[in-house]
């Protein structure tokens, strides 16, 4: 299960955060996080992180122009690699090209599209729609 998707900028900034699962995070934390790992791989390795694991939860990453895409699952699988290209591919056709909070509701569509009923109502109820 996908719990969260995170827009940050490079320097940490929180964009947006859609949560979906029962991920509580703050998103000025997370955001200062995922910016220090990145830099410190960049300094020292040479490259970016594209996974981390936290206790039972996977953080995906992926670097989309000068932002960075989260996506914090239960599993690293085939299916939640996928669901990132998309996220990333989406984000990466609209980033200044509309603003963030519809790229956010559009990625909430696209999201709710792959959910089951159940998760649909919770999720409804949460973003009040």
């Amino acid at each position: 299960m996908i719990h969260n998707i995170f827009l940050i900028s490079a320097g940490g900034e929180p964009i947006f955060t859609i949560k979906l699962g029962s991920i509580d995070a703050s998103e000025a934390l997370v955001g200062g996080f995922i910016s220090a790992i990145q830099s410190f791989a960049n300094q020292i390795m040479g490259g970016d992180i594209d996974q981390l694991t936290v206790g039972p939860y996977h953080l995906l990453l992926r670097r989309t122009g000068d932002k960075i895409l989260v996506v914090a699952a239960d599993e690293d699988s085939r299916e939640t690699r996928v669901y990132l290209d998309e996220i990333q591919k989406l984000i990466k056709d609209l980033v200044g090209n509309v603003p963030y909070d519809v790229i956010e509701q559009l990625i909430l569509e696209h999201t709710m599209k792959k959910k089951t009923s159940t998760d649909k109502a919770k999720i409804w109820a949460e973003y009040g729609l």
